[in-house]
């Protein structure tokens, strides 16, 4: 959803697509986005919003790859220049810092995290240097207000890791 409440996105992972929606601000009644779902995506399996909204980050499962897009005032998505970008290990979701300067994915298969510093005007990705070790089958992410920790759960280990972020 997006911070302004405007916008709700679907990741559909096994019809390749996003959908998108409008909220109305009385009633919660969801509309479809004229195009929506929107394809090129290989398993899209997790959204994440940026900060101020501009932003979607999609964790590629089938291709481990992250795709980012701008989204226009209608709500409609437009991939932006340099996407997707790699990722590793088949990303189950995907999460962002508090002030939009850091992503992660959880990589399912490789039981570890990608994280990425992201370029909070462009949006771009670049990888930080090595992957994170998590449980096995990491899959939801979450972060405590401010994102001092994060928490990812292991859904084949049935554990949680905890990580300081600094």
């Amino acid at each position: 959803m997006t911070p302004n409440n405007q916008f709700l996105y679907v990741a559909n992972a096994f019809a390749d697509t996003i959908s998108a929606f409008s909220i109305d601000q009385t009633t919660g009644a969801l509309t479809q986005i004229s195009g929506s779902p929107f394809t090129r995506l290989d398993e899209p399996s997790s959204v994440a919003t940026s900060p101020d909204g501009n932003f979607r980050y999609v964790a590629d499962m089938g291709s481990s790859q992250v795709s980012v897009f701008s989204i226009a005032a209608n709500g409609s998505p437009t991939q932006i220049v340099g996407s997707p970008f790699d990722g590793e290990g088949n990303p189950s979701a995907v999460a962002m810092t508090d002030g939009g300067d850091f992503l992660y994915t959880s990589n399912f298969h490789d039981s570890d995290l990608s994280g990425f510093s992201v370029d909070i005007t462009s949006a771009a990705l670049t990888a930080l240097s090595a992957p994170f070790p998590a449980g096995a089958g990491p899959s939801g992410i979450v972060f405590t207000p401010l994102s001092s920790f994060m928490y990812v759960t292991n859904g084949n280990a049935g554990s949680v890791s905890g990580y300081s972020v600094n």
